[in-house]
């Protein structure tokens, strides 16, 4: 089978942990079918000082990540999701200036808005099924922030053939927004067990010389919307009442990479 795989949050030069979990599944539908990655990126010109914006525009049209065949198509899309009630349409530009070019069977998109709206319909242009996978803010922030984004994500989910939800919380999330559950599978995110195995903790905290205290580990972005700040507000509640904890966070923010 011939899959066409499309994401923005397919990680590049500029964001290389942004979406890693879509290249590892990407990694892993290799050995059962011949892939394609279309991973649109924001067009901006090639203008210094406007930080990770002016760096993007030095990402090649076509490259090959981990051996993977990827395209980067541009689209137009406006910083702190100005209009982004239109990033689909500019998203469908993209994908249809290398996705028409292309032989394929099946269209899989992650995340519902925009990815999975503009999938949707360039699969009935170019009349091939097509799969979303949901992964969380698609379907759980954006439909409550903006009346118009949470219309354009509930068409996406209604239009496509099959979703797949990372979690039993987000299929019960896109029942709320009214789509028929019964064309929904979850399947969680795999784990590379040669990389992530359970060991003791006192030989963890022993090999990297850290105290044996119960810990708290946080690993993701250090933006607003993931909460951080909230944990830490917490967790100083906590070490309050008991002294043998301590928070571990790992990870940056965009600026930092």
């Amino acid at each position: 089978m011939k899959v066409l795989l499309t994401s923005h949050l397919f990680p590049n030069e500029v964001d290389p942990v942004s979406g890693v979990f879509v290249n590892e599944e990407a990694q892993f539908l290799t050995k059962r079918c011949e892939l394609k990655i279309v991973a649109p990126i924001p067009w901006f010109p090639p203008l210094r000082g406007f930080g990770r914006w002016s760096r993007l525009s030095k990402i090649p049209y076509r490259q090959q990540v981990d051996g993977l065949d990827v395209f980067h198509p541009r689209y137009l899309l406006f910083p702190r999701r100005i209009l982004f009630c239109t990033a689909w349409f500019f998203y469908l530009l993209a994908l249809l200036q290398v996705g028409r070019k292309l032989e394929f069977d099946l269209v899989h998109a992650h995340v519902a808005y925009p990815d999975g709206l503009a999938a949707v319909l360039f699969s009935k242009i170019t009349r091939r099924p097509v799969i979303i996978t949901t992964h969380g803010g698609d379907v759980k922030t954006y439909p409550r922030e903006r009346k118009i984004w949470k219309l354009l994500t509930v068409l996406a989910l209604l239009k496509a053939d099959k979703i797949v939800a990372v979690s039993g919380d987000l299929k019960k999330a896109i029942r709320e927004l009214g789509v028929d559950v019964e064309k929904v599978e979850v399947i969680p995110n795999g784990v590379d067990i040669t990389l992530f195995h359970p060991i003791a903790k006192s030989s963890a905290a022993a090999e990297k010389g850290i105290p044996n205290l119960a810990r708290i580990i946080y690993v993701g972005r250090l933006e607003q919307q993931k909460g951080v700040e909230v944990l830490v507000r917490a967790m100083s509640m906590l070490v309050a009442t008991r002294g043998d904890l301590e928070l571990t966070v790992v990870g940056a923010n965009r600026a930092e990479r």
